[in-house]
């Protein structure tokens, strides 16, 4: 009885022992990223387990879907290293097909063995313990302990401690492949930010800077060396630009804004700030598209002061023609004209006008340039907006046949908080735009709402026309921009209603955009 239970304890002191060292073992995988050493520990540690002479680990091609000895122990393993299986072929092969672990007590009995592998090695297999390699379940390789040491062969217990220590090394694979792909994609953005001309910073959601190009840190007078990890606001203290508490509470995914130096030569930057968003919605980082707009603002600045100076000069005297025009065709005042006097001073009349529409947008613009756009935020109904918009257009929307369609939504008198005469000139602004670019004989425009949140109303219009090129969609809310004549048509205008339809907009607190297919019009 006594040594029934001596035998006993002996053995659970041994398994325990076993066990041990498949914890060991464990942490031991846990700690290797690299995969090359990885799998050269697992090899080391798979003849520990089981206590083999030898060991040999086959992995999965996905590609061809053929076994690869991708590394074996002993002293002829290296020869055998890129030796390939098909699925099926020789006691490795048949394990991944049937999915099972397998003990061959004896190799020269069976006849799944294939001796060309001892012949290269000039190694002799006697006895084979074959486990799969499983993640998620799918085997992604084979893992072989070769000849017991010792006179007893490989156990039940042996494939069972064996198994635990496959699961185990198939997950510290997966890692490190992983671990190994992301170290990759992380080489291929950094070498993507370093070749990028802008200025590229990526950070995490509290805008500490992960990742930064040399082209940020000339413009933001940064060491790239050492601003890892610090926090972009600090780092661009030097500058006005907009509170980043504010874009973590916001839920726009990407905005534009620009950057001033606050002292010594002016300095404009311009920052395209997009939010990277998980699956659940979380804000995980953010990139920020960095580009030198001082030579454009500049630019900028001289134009509005020359148009401002031309407008004005040119207004005093079309107050003149526009104002004679009218009285001429007075006929009963002044007498008879031919039908050639009558027609070319209705073009006098009708050019002046245009011109001094044309003039009143330049103004217009020299203001918005000049930062001067003073809203006066008022109560008012989205249907009564979208109607005043409509009407301001009514005689283009008669002449040219245009059907306007508007869904229940727009004319819901949803109440906004906004300048009604700038949102009314937004709508017309884009209204005129739709229906001068479009070709079409039947000229249709959808206006179409929906909420977006609980502070935003996202308002639609959407022509049939012509459509607008992908790489033109930000383009045409530059100022005094239209796409090729020869895309479009020559289209009088001056090239300046969605800039400001965009710069009042932006100045609301609120976001457009155009979205277009050609041939399919835009919204």
């Amino acid at each position: 009885m006594k040594d029934k239970e001596d035998k006993l304890i002996a053995l659970l002191k041994k398994r325990n022992q076993e066990l041990l060292l498949l914890l060991e073992t464990n942490r031991t995988l846990t700690r290797k990223l690299d995969l090359e050493e990885l799998l050269a520990e697992i090899m080391h540690q798979a003849t520990k387990v089981v206590k083999a002479e030898s060991s040999s680990l086959v992995l999965v091609d996905q590609e061809t879907n053929e076994l690869v000895f991708d590394i074996t122990m002993g002293e002829k393993g290296g020869k055998v290293k890129q030796m390939r299986l098909k699925l099926g072929e020789g006691i490795a092969g048949s394990v991944p097909k049937e999915g099972k672990p397998l003990i061959v007590e004896d190799v020269s009995k069976d006849e799944r063995f294939n001796s060309n592998i001892d012949d290269t090695t000039e190694y002799k297999t006697k006895s084979i313990l074959c486990v799969p390699l499983m993640i998620k379940d799918s085997i992604i390789g084979v893992m072989e302990a070769i000849n017991k040491k010792g006179k007893n062969p490989f156990s039940r217990f042996d494939l069972d401690i064996f198994s635990d220590f496959a699961a185990q090394a198939a997950v510290a694979i997966d890692n490190a492949k992983l671990f190994g792909s992301l170290e990759q994609e992380k080489k291929k953005i950094e070498a993507m930010f370093s070749g990028m001309g802008d200025g590229a910073v990526f950070t995490d959601s509290n805008f500490r800077i992960l990742i930064v190009n040399k082209a940020a840190c000339n413009l933001l007078n940064l060491d790239g060396d050492s601003v890892v990890g610090k926090s972009f606001g600090e780092l661009s203290a030097d500058f006005d630009f907009i509170d980043l508490d504010k874009i973590k509470d916001d839920k726009v995914k990407s905005m534009l804004f620009d950057m001033t130096r606050k002292e010594g030569k002016k300095l404009y930057v311009s920052c395209r700030l997009t939010r990277i968003i998980d699956q659940e919605g979380k804000t995980m980082g953010y990139i920020m598209i960095l580009r030198d707009i001082t030579n454009e603002k500049t630019e900028l600045m001289m134009t509005r002061d020359f148009f401002s100076l031309i407008s004005h000069k040119l207004k005093t005297p079309l107050v003149a023609i526009t104002g004679y025009t009218p009285m001429l065709l007075k006929e009963a005042e002044f007498g008879q004209l031919n039908e050639f006097q009558k027609t070319a001073i209705r073009a006098i009349d009708e050019q002046g006008r245009h011109l001094q529409g044309l003039i009143e947008k330049l103004l217009k613009f020299t203001s918005l340039g000049a930062g001067k756009i003073n809203l006066n935020p008022e109560k008012a109904g989205l249907n009564d907006l979208i109607d005043s918009g409509i009407k301001e257009m009514q005689r283009l929307i008669s002449m040219d046949k245009v059907k306007i369609i508007r869904d229940e939504f727009t004319r819901g008198n949803i109440g906004l908080n906004v300048d009604r005469l700038k949102v009314q000139g937004v709508i017309r602004s884009i209204i005129e735009n739709a229906i001068k670019f479009n070709d079409k004989e039947e000229k249709r425009i959808d206006i179409s709402a929906e909420r977006d949140g609980d502070d935003f109303i996202k308002v639609s219009i959407k022509d049939n026309g012509i459509g607008i090129p992908s790489e033109e969609c930000e383009n045409v809310f530059r100022r005094f921009y239209q796409v090729e004549e020869y895309f479009t048509g020559q289209v009088e205008g001056a090239g300046l209603g969605l800039s400001f339809a965009r710069d009042i907009v932006d100045v609301h607190g609120g976001r457009i955009e155009v979205k277009s297919k050609i041939g399919k019009g835009s919204a």
